[in-house]
């Protein structure tokens, strides 16, 4: 069966390439939108994810880190300190801050945190060191390469000058960016000393987080006390709200067309080569058989164009990167599998409609 498909194909390799080529840009688009989905994923979440807090306080209407309002007194992480589990408390604030770079306006999510405090820190610095002083700032890599930005140059924000100190990774949501620096400038740019936004919590080891948090509500009933895991799934879901439909809509309208183009290629194989498949017919082919014939060339072409698209990705998504330096995309095994099954599946929808005009084939046409 296998060789009989392979030798339709062959005959018309024209169209079989150029039906590859566009399942391989359909492909490439689901590649790289997931790519660009895992980036903002971890660029909205890697904060909270690789930080050392095991709990997380906010104030009761808040919930996530990303689209949310919290401002609490900064001395409670004196009273967190002394609750029975905890390890080590600190708090940190949370600014919308505009700045412009090169004539651009820019809105950063600003966070001021205790450089001498291990909690609240950025972890994945790639330049430079957390430890920074009043008047600095630590900024993501794309960022930095978006606006051309080294250790040491400087920005306005709000009207004061901050000078770049160190450069992370991890902290580009592509919708905003992430940018650090002191506890204490954070508050007088927001115009309010001694305002936290969240306090970070830290537990001694073998103590549950759950009953910590139990406790902690009776002392602080109007407070909200989540655990880093729920904080995290809290950001995730917040995330997902914004940018995931967009993306699976993209993605959507790419597979239909990938289909359209899959069917197009089938239905005019089919056309063409209308007195082969009647020939079969009349030799004895089963319907079955004739069906497994065009889906078999279907999944040839699909996996054709995902080998295609697979290529185009790993070769494009760097250049356009460079490019587009504000971009984070991260290619993961599950994404690479994900769009092999849609593809396979788009060469299963493109395959319908010629096998209905199959089954219109009567056997008696192979003497006309």
């Amino acid at each position: 069966m296998i060789p009989i498909a392979r030798r339709m194909i062959w005959r018309d390799k024209s169209r079989f390439f150029i039906t590859a080529g566009g399942l391989g840009l359909t492909a490439m688009l689901m590649m790289f939108l997931l790519g660009v989905y895992e980036g903002v994923k971890r660029g909205s979440t890697g904060y909270v994810q690789e930080s050392r807090a095991d709990i997380w306080v906010c104030e009761s209407n808040s919930t996530n880190l990303l689209r949310s309002s919290s401002f609490m007194p900064a001395a409670l992480a004196a009273d967190f300190q002394k609750a029975d589990g905890i390890r080590s408390a600190a708090g940190i604030l949370r600014v919308l801050a505009s700045t412009k770079i090169k004539g651009k306006p820019i809105t950063l999510f600003l966070f001021g945190f205790n450089p001498k405090e291990p909690l609240g820190k950025p972890s994945r610095i790639i330049k430079g060191s957390a430890e920074i002083n009043p008047g600095e700032l630590i900024v993501d890599r794309a960022f930095a390469a978006r606006f051309h930005l080294v250790p040491g140059d400087s920005i306005e924000i709000h009207g004061r000058s901050f000078r770049i100190a160190a450069i992370g990774e991890g902290m580009n949501a592509v919708v905003t960016q992430f940018v650090f620096t002191t506890l204490e400038d954070a508050q007088k740019l927001l115009g309010f000393p001694g305002v936290v936004s969240f306090h970070l919590l830290s537990l001694k080891p073998g103590v549950p987080a759950e009953t910590v948090i139990r406790n902690l509500k009776k002392s602080h009933p109007a407070l909200s006390f989540f655990t880093k895991k729920e904080f995290l799934q809290n950001n995730l879901d917040e995330m997902e709200t914004g940018v995931l439909p967009i993306f699976w809509t993209i993605a959507l309208l790419g597979g239909i067309i990938g289909s359209a183009i899959m069917a197009l290629m089938l239905y005019g194989s089919v056309l063409e080569k209308r007195e082969d498949y009647a020939l079969l017919k009349a030799i004895g082919a089963r319907p079955r058989f004739l069906l497994f014939l065009i889906v078999k060339q279907s999944l040839i072409g699909s996996i054709a164009g995902f080998i295609i698209g697979l290529a185009l990705d790993t070769v494009l998504s760097p250049a356009l990167l460079k490019l587009v330096p504000g971009l984070s995309v991260i290619m993961t095994l599950r994404s690479v599998f994900l769009v092999l099954a849609a593809v396979l599946l788009i060469g299963g929808l493109g395959s319908w409609a010629p096998v209905r005009k199959l089954s219109r084939i009567f056997p008696m046409e192979v003497f006309r």
